[in-house]
């Protein structure tokens, strides 16, 4: 039988690892999890499921355990053990230091006395049994509460409507790595000038999906000349070159006018001179927080604009 992938969290479905050897037979559980809001991605070995979850911790949010399964993929009937669900706790206890999870088990096991001892119980006080109607509606209410209280859940909840365009949909689904630290180090208060690098970086993946929704001409091939066009003004200033320019109520001027002086912020090699100087001396981050938060803007804006299926047109002139 073949291995569940690793599966990014970008969308709706929140993931949960799932260790059972029999999950293939567990459909009615994956479908209640999914009705909860939950993804759950299965592994039927210790070995298989903690690989996944020790490379991919950041995509998880909980854990499901069976009481008894196998050491490796590969291990046959009856040699599953309760020794597994406690080697797989000791290993997720050992990436508290990168993300910390909540372990639930759902086992057909809980009237074994000989599989399930009090020691186990001491040691997984989130049990459930498997079949029974009440624990089943409990268990994902619990695992719910549990992933509230997730750091990077409750980020995504705040900041939904840039999420939203953490996707190739829209902007790129690996913008979620750039967004995910600066959302972070803004809730802990750690804004500082070397953030102009960061938001810079997500203010060029946004220029490439306003080109490839083709919201500019194709020619416009760099974040400058897309801020320049947006913002009302001819794309070039060079002599014989061809410069465009939006006909007017075409577009949003208030955007581009935020997007030209997001641009300028972060210009790479011309805010050093004087922004990060200012930002030193001052020991402040207004101006790198006006900044994050003209970012916000534009990315919350970004999806329904998009959405509206807008048809831009602009004049052309060679000088």
């Amino acid at each position: 039988m073949t291995t569940a992938k690793s599966i990014p969290m970008n969308n709706k479905l929140i993931n949960i690892l799932w260790i059972d050897d029999q999950y293939d037979i567990l459909k009615d559980e994956a479908n209640q999890a999914k009705l909860a809001g939950f993804r759950l991605n299965p592994f039927r070995s210790l070995n298989a499921g903690m690989q996944e979850l020790e490379t991919n911790y950041a995509n998880y949010e909980a854990v499901l355990l069976d009481a008894k399964f196998y050491e490796n993929e590969g291990d046959v009937a009856a040699t599953e053990s309760t020794d597994n669900a406690f080697r797989a706790k000791e290993r997720i206890l050992k990436l508290s230091g990168k993300k910390e999870f909540e372990i639930f088990v759902l086992s057909g096991q809980a009237k074994d006395p000989e599989a399930i001892d009090g020691s186990f119980h001491k040691s997984f006080s989130n049990f459930y049994q498997k079949g029974n109607a009440a624990d089943n509606d409990r268990l994902w209410k619990d695992i719910a509460v549990a992933v509230d209280r997730q750091p990077l859940v409750q980020l995504r909840r705040k900041y939904c409507s840039v999420f939203a365009v953490c996707t190739d949909a829209y902007i790129s689904d690996d913008l979620e790595a750039i967004i995910i630290p600066l959302l972070t180090d803004f809730e802990d208060g750690n804004l500082n000038v070397d953030h102009f690098n960061v938001i810079r970086k997500v203010v060029e993946k946004l220029g490439v999906a306003i080109s490839g929704y083709n919201l500019v001409p194709s020619e416009l091939d760099t974040i400058n000349s897309i801020a320049r066009f947006l913002c009302g003004d001819w794309s070039s200033k060079t002599k014989n070159s061809t410069s465009y320019r939006l006909q007017w109520n075409q577009f949003p001027l208030e955007v581009g006018k935020m997007l030209s002086s997001l641009v300028q912020s972060t210009q790479a090699g011309s805010h050093p001179d004087y922004l990060d100087r200012h930002i030193r001396e001052m020991k402040t981050d207004y101006w790198v927080r006006a900044s994050f938060f003209q970012l916000l803007a534009i990315l919350e804006w970004f999806k329904p604009f998009v959405d509206s299926s807008p048809e831009i047109k602009y004049d052309r002139r060679y000088s």
